[in-house]
């Protein structure tokens, strides 16, 4: 006789796969959103830094000298 009726073992079966599926989705949209954050986080930064240059240029050049 088996130790657990066979319904049991589904809906056992059924319970871990979901819970695996559910884990492993959430690790894998984290893991690209991660990785899609520090791939970005680079880029960013370097229009940052060139629209701050091209920003106090344009102000440079509004501040000329008064004579």
């Amino acid at each position: 006789m088996a130790k657990y009726q066979w319904y049991m073992t589904a809906m056992d079966v059924s319970h871990r796969l979901f819970l695996y599926t559910l884990l492993g989705g959430s690790l894998y949209m984290v893991g690209g959103f991660a990785y899609t954050s520090f791939v970005t986080s680079s880029q960013n930064k370097k229009k940052i830094e060139e629209y701050v240059d091209e920003h106090k240029k344009e102000q440079a050049v509004l501040e000329l000298p008064k004579n």
